[in-house]
C-alpha cells in the first residue's frame, strides 16, 4: 500500500516576504526578476510550501534541500530519501503531493473564455472528444478542465511533458487507468484521481501505486493562520499550527 498525502493552500493567506528566507538563491533571483506581483507571488509562496513540506517528510533544513532533474527531467529531491512529491499551483490556489511512490498533480482554475473544442482536437484523444461534445453546456467547462487536469497531472508524473503525442493519451476510462497508445512511458499502469478542489477550480492526481491511500490537508483552513500575528504569513509557523490542529506530525507518511 503507497500513501499520498495531498496539501492544498490559498496561497493568499501566506506573506511572500516571509517567505523568501528558505528559498535557494537561484529562486530569489528568479522572483526578483518577475514584473507581475501576482505571479511573484505565487511563485514565491509555492516553492516555500513546498520546501517546507518537505523538510518535515526528509527532516532536512527547509533552505537547505536540494532539487535535481529526474528522468525526462521531472523535478526530484537530490539524495536516496524515498520521498516522491509534485507541485502545483494556479491563481491563488496551490497544491502539494507527497507520496511513496511517483506521483504528479495539476489544479486549474476553470477558465470559460477557452475554445474547448479547438484544443480538445489537436490535445485529446478520440473518446476524451466524445466526453466533451457529450456534455450539457452547462457542464462542458469543468468536463474540459477535468480532463486537463488528469492529462497534465499524468505528464507530470511521467515527467514526459507537453512535447508528448497528447491524443494517444487518454484518461477517459471509468476505472482511472491512463491509456497511453504511444508508448511514451515506462511500463507502469498508471491511474488518475479527481481531487476535491474550490469552487471554480478542478484538480487530479495521477500515480503509478497499484494501491493507494490519499489523504488530503487543508493546510490554511486547518491552522487557521492569523496574518496579524508576529509570524507574518510563514509558512513554517503555519504547519506549526497545523501540526497542533491535527494531533499528529505531518511527516509521517
Amino acid at each position: 500500500m503507497s500513501y499520498i498525502r495531498v496539501y492544498r493552500a490559498d496561497l493568499g493567506q501566506l506573506c511572500a516576504e516571509a517567505c523568501l528566507s528558505v528559498l535557494s538563491d537561484a529562486e530569489r533571483r528568479q522572483a526578483s526578476h518577475m514584473t507581475n506581483q501576482s505571479a511573484r507571488h505565487e511563485f514565491v509562496t509555492a516553492r516555500a510550501l513546498l520546501r517546507q513540506l518537505l523538510s518535515r517528510h526528509t527532516g532536512e533544513p527547509a533552505g537547505t534541500i536540494e532539487f535535481a532533474a529526474g528522468p525526462c527531467g521531472k523535478p526530484a529531491l537530490r539524495g536516496a530519501h524515498g520521498v516522491h512529491f509534485n507541485l502545483s499551483h494556479s491563481h491563488g490556489m496551490a497544491l502539494v503531493a507527497v507520496a511513496s511512490a511517483e506521483v504528479g498533480i495539476d489544479i486549474e482554475r476553470i477558465d470559460k473564455d477557452v475554445d474547448y473544442d479547438d484544443i480538445a482536437e489537436t490535445m485529446f484523444s478520440a473518446a476524451e472528444i466524445g466526453m466533451l461534445r457529450s456534455a450539457p453546456a452547462s457542464r462542458r467547462g469543468e468536463v474540459f478542465f477535468s480532463i486537463w487536469t488528469r492529462k497534465e497531472a499524468y505528464l507530470k508524473a511521467t515527467g514526459l511533458g507537453l512535447s508528448s503525442n497528447l491524443p494517444e493519451i487518454s484518461t477517459a476510462s471509468p476505472q482511472g487507468v491512463i491509456e497511453d497508445h504511444g508508448g511514451s512511458s515506462d511500463d507502469h499502469a498508471w491511474h488518475a484521481f479527481d481531487l476535491p478542489a474550490p469552487a471554480n477550480f478542478k484538480a487530479a492526481l495521477v500515480t503509478a501505486a497499484k494501491q493507494c491511500e490519499i489523504e488530503i490537508v487543508d493546510v490554511t483552513n486547518t491552522a487557521r493562520l492569523d496574518l496579524n500575528d508576529d509570524a507574518g504569513g510563514d509558512v513554517g509557523h503555519m504547519l506549526a499550527r497545523l501540526d497542533s490542529a491535527r494531533g499528529d506530525d505531518l511527516g509521517a507518511l
